[in-house]
């Protein structure tokens, strides 16, 4: 029975339900239910369920069964919808072929055209995706692209903003995840050219995305400036000044790599992992930098406060606490095939194996094998049986 009079009833459609002025004017479908002013108007299909003024109201034909509208004009140029369910005031309010599409939320998929098996929940939650198969957006705003015509697929984005960005430009966003308020481009900043295969998780993480592509930002503003290229950041604020055209980098840990822009090839691990410098291409550093000291092009870095011991790059040292200023275990440079072990002097020579004298000498004997040591200059060796022998002189 009809709650009211149709508009235009004209057909010999049964158990149906429909109440409104100009509701379910050409209505030929079975099983339906059309509550509002000018709603569902031409629906063909059966198992239909349509609430809201003028929601599904101006469609061509709705011909697809399973189509769920709830929401003052939601969905009102909807054609197909096989399998949807859209709820809230103007809820995909220009969406005309869709599928399996699930928006819960005012404006949410507000201007989304085309659309298959996309899930979009919150106020303008994918407001403006386009082209949008397999997106999923989830929070406030999220996925919320304010510029028409983006593209992008299989995203998924969950929290506040989440790749909201409010200057976005025209650009391909596909099979990227964020999760976090603000998360994968949500700041604001212009210039922002969509991403590929990136995971942004935490607040702010990844925050311009500048066409960055298989990127990797978890913690607190990581990897905040621009994810680039097939870079990995974990730890709060790691990475977070890398250019989009820093490259293949690994930060790890709190403020790790915190200073790096255009770097190529670097890993820093530890809090405070950082060359203090811009640019560090393919440098390895491990463990907290010491303030003031710029490590430069493939140097490594090993240990609490380690720090060149000398201008320039290729520079090795393995110490801890600051050492390297008189004694680090090792130290050496790449280029000029130099190893010192507790000195770092090699008197402009190269190829050479620089030995520091003894601080303490051997007293007891190594029953394995013996000692080879500098005292006072003079290279010796001590046996397993204790015997000393001098090998140079000082």
């Amino acid at each position: 029975m009809p709650l009211s009079a149709p508009g235009k009833f004209k057909t010999k459609a049964i158990n149906n339900s429909y109440g409104g002025n100009g509701s379910a004017e050409n209505l030929t479908g079975d099983n339906a239910v059309i509550i509002g002013a000018n709603s569902g108007k031409n629906i063909s299909s059966s198992g239909v369920i349509v609430i809201g003024s003028e929601a599904g109201g101006n469609a061509p034909a709705i011909n697809k069964d399973g189509l769920i509208i709830i929401g003052y004009n939601a969905a009102p140029t909807i054609n197909g919808g096989e399998f949807s369910t859209i709820i809230g005031n103007k809820a995909a309010s220009k969406v005309t072929l869709a599928a399996g599409l699930t928006c819960v939320g005012d404006s949410s998929a507000l201007n989304i055209t085309e659309s298959i098996g996309a899930s979009c929940f919150g106020y303008q939650a994918g407001l403006n995706i386009n082209d949008s198969n397999e997106n999923t957006a989830i929070g406030y705003r999220a996925l919320r692209w304010p510029l028409t015509g983006v593209s992008g697929r299989r995203n998924t984005m969950i929290g506040a903003n989440c790749a909201s960005d409010t200057s976005l430009i025209a650009g391909g966003w596909t099979n990227n995840v964020g999760v976090g308020d603000f998360a994968m481009g949500g700041l604001g900043a212009s210039g922002n050219m969509g991403a590929t295969r990136c995971v942004a998780i935490g607040s702010s993480a990844i925050g311009y995305t500048n066409g960055s592509q298989d990127s990797v930002g978890v913690g607190f503003e990581s990897l905040l400036n621009g994810a680039g290229q097939q870079n990995s950041a974990l730890g709060s604020r790691s990475g977070r000044l890398i250019t989009s055209t820093g490259t293949g980098n690994v930060t790890i840990g709190y403020e790790s790599g915190a200073n790096l822009r255009a770097n190529l090839n670097g890993i820093f691990i530890g809090a405070g992992a950082d060359p203090l410098s811009t640019l560090s291409h393919r440098s390895i550093i491990i463990g907290k930098t010491y303030l003031g000291s710029l490590i430069e092009d493939d140097s490594v870095m090993i240990g609490h406060l380690a720090r060149p011991f000398a201008a320039g790059g290729d520079i090795l040292v393995i110490t801890n606490n600051n050492r390297v200023s008189d004694r680090p275990l090792i130290s050496g440079h790449f280029s000029n095939g130099n190893v010192g072990i507790g000195n770092r002097y090699f008197g402009g020579g190269k190829g050479l194996l620089s030995l520091a004298d003894a601080t303490v000498l051997p007293t007891a004997n190594n029953s394995i094998g013996g000692f080879l040591f500098v005292d006072n200059g003079a290279l010796k060796w001590r046996g397993k049986a204790g015997t000393i022998t001098t090998l140079a002189l000082s």
